[in-house]
């Protein structure tokens, strides 16, 4: 992960150096929450609907097949993904250069 200035991308064999940090991607990631008046633990979050269940299975998986991407194939293909449980929806957004442009205004190079 890295950051925008030092990103590059290679056309000719389509390969970048690295892909922006989560927070420069989603920079609500790191705005703080409201505290709550008390504690809630994660069976209290479940029970009252705040989060379905299934969103740390969805995360683990999606997050799953990065590590195998990366881990596995020595490349990631993928800047990011996005999902929805209500309704399912997942969006994968491929890692290219014009992705990088549009999102970053990383030029290829």
């Amino acid at each position: 992960l890295a950051d925008p200035e030092r990103l590059s991308l290679d056309e000719r064999i389509g390969l970048a150096n690295g892909i922006p940090s989560p927070y420069l991607q989603e920079p609500l990631l790191l705005q703080a929450e409201p505290e709550p008046e008390q504690p809630v633990s994660c069976a209290e979050l479940a029970m009252a609907d705040e989060q379905s269940i299934m969103v740390n299975e969805m995360v683990a998986a999606i997050a799953g097949r990065y590590v195998d991407q990366f881990a596995l194939q020595g490349q990631l293909s993928w800047l990011r993904t996005l999902f929805n449980l209500a309704p399912p929806t997942v969006t994968t957004i491929p890692l290219t250069a014009r992705q990088l442009e549009i999102k970053f205004a990383i030029p290829a190079g």
